[in-house]
């Protein structure tokens, strides 16, 4: 089981730096726009494989449809909508900070859903790693603006944690009788097509104008989001969650900000500062307790 482990690292250094890409993405790109070519791409590799394979269909059950319903438009759709508007209003930092709220709630929902016992180790580890993003996030000033904006963000990460907790437990179950690919596949197909019909309504700009203003880095960082953030790193934390408490999974999503303000400096204007360093260690505290427990 050791290799989930590493598995979880990989996904959290994909979603960290996801919102670099978005950040960058975000200086030619509007959110919906952003929304659709990110999902779109997704949904037509999906599409392709599930036509490519088509025995998935033997597997499905009708009493699943609504599931994959709820799935596709909580952790896809919605989600992505919610995370991506929240990154505009703030910036890559304070985002994959809100973002530690996940843990928590992924606990809730591990305790309240999947019989997981909330025990010291874990309060202990989550606090270890919820006071290390707070380090992170506000460079040690324990403070943030008053700006309307980042209350706005705030609201839009917290509804985006609440999602983000009910896909996860969802999918837990679900991938007890699915393979995480074919998981992943239908319930983002599924939250492409919801949002179809809301773009007219929620886009206010001409897509194909701002395609063809798009510099090669804004290709790029799409390109990133859409193959290693969308596709790989969902469909790995899928097949992670089958294998490992929900809670324990949860945890390595405080790895994130560590990964989000190690690699920005190397494409935004943020710097590294010795916050980075206090809070990095705190989170990889918090992640032995929860680990020194788990063994036991």
């Amino acid at each position: 089981m050791r290799y989930i482990h590493f598995l979880l690292l990989i996904v959290s250094f994909i979603w960290g730096t996801s919102f670099v890409a978005t950040e960058i993405a975000l200086r030619e790109c509007s959110v919906v726009t952003l929304l659709i070519l990110r999902l779109g791409t997704a949904t037509v590799i999906f599409t392709i494989c599930l036509l490519l394979r088509m025995n998935w269909k033997k597997n499905v059950n009708q009493k699943d449809i609504f599931s994959f319903f709820l799935i596709g438009t909580l952790g896809v759709s919605l989600y992505q909508f919610l995370q991506i508007t929240a990154n505009q209003l703030s910036n890559a930092s304070i985002t994959s900070f809100f973002i530690s709220m996940h843990p928590i709630l992924l606990t809730l929902f591990g305790f309240l859903f999947h019989k997981e016992k909330i025990t010291k180790f874990k309060i202990l580890g989550i606090a270890f790693g919820f006071v290390g993003t707070i380090f992170i996030a506000t460079n040690g000033k324990f403070n943030f603006s008053s700006n309307i904006n980042y209350l706005l963000a705030f609201l839009c990460l917290f509804a985006n944690s609440a999602m983000w907790a009910s896909y996860s437990s969802l999918s837990k179950k679900m991938a007890q009788r699915y393979m995480p690919f074919d998981l992943t596949a239908l319930t983002t197909v599924i939250g492409f097509l919801f949002l179809l019909p809301l773009i007219p309504v929620i886009n206010e700009s001409n897509i194909l104008l701002e395609i063809k203003e798009f510099s090669f880095s804004t290709y790029l960082a799409i390109g990133y989001l859409s193959f290693f953030c969308t596709i790989f790193a969902y469909v790995l934390w899928l097949y992670c969650l089958k294998k490992m408490e929900i809670s324990n999974a949860g945890y390595y999503l405080y790895l994130e900000p560590v990964f989000t303000i190690s690699v920005a400096p190397l494409f935004l204007s943020n710097q590294l500062t010795r916050f980075l360093i206090i809070g990095g260690i705190m989170i990889f505290t918090g992640l032995i307790c929860i680990h020194v427990k788990s063994k036991k």
